[in-house]
């Protein structure tokens, strides 16, 4: 589409995606995690067009304030939260924009979606999305948890 893109992370396919890529993508392969934190946090979004069980990279992106673009399936329906509205078939989020079908022409939907309405996704929304999943958090809940099924009480630390 033309769009700018930075592919961060390598796999069995780099090879052949760099060779295929037009100029305006960029491979970056892997990169150190400060590098990966700095990227994300300046990143207009995130596209996430795969289904993963939970997926760690798009709540990296949430803490770092980027929205997200991605297939509302596996992690992305705990991660992205409730829709707050559509845009065409294109779910709308706080967080950014969920498609349904893995196809290249409902990713590029949301690619609009997401350029039509990236003024509504604010970094505070990210990022409060992203700490539910913060280590603090499920400190707290797994404590809780404990507490109310065993009555063990846990120090805090």
């Amino acid at each position: 589409n033309g769009y700018p893109l930075r592919v961060i992370g390598s796999g069995p396919l780099e090879a052949s995606l760099r060779k295929k890529a037009p100029a305006h993508i960029r491979f970056s392969g892997h990169v150190p995690d400060d590098e990966l934190r700095r990227a994300l946090g300046e990143a207009r979004a995130l596209v996430f067009p795969g289904k993963e069980d939970f997926g760690l990279v798009p709540v990296e992106a949430l803490a770092a304030g980027t929205p997200v673009v991605a297939l509302w399936e596996g992690g992305a329906r705990d991660w992205m939260g409730s829709p707050v509205g559509k845009s065409g078939r294109q779910l709308l989020f706080e967080t950014g924009v969920g498609f349904r079908r893995e196809t290249s022409s409902d990713l590029q939907a949301a690619i609009d979606a997401f350029l039509q309405h990236e003024g509504q996704f604010t970094r505070s929304a990210c990022r409060q999305r992203a700490v539910r999943f913060s280590r603090a958090n499920f400190r707290r809940k797994f404590r809780s948890y404990l507490s109310s099924m065993a009555g063990i009480t846990l120090e805090t630390s």
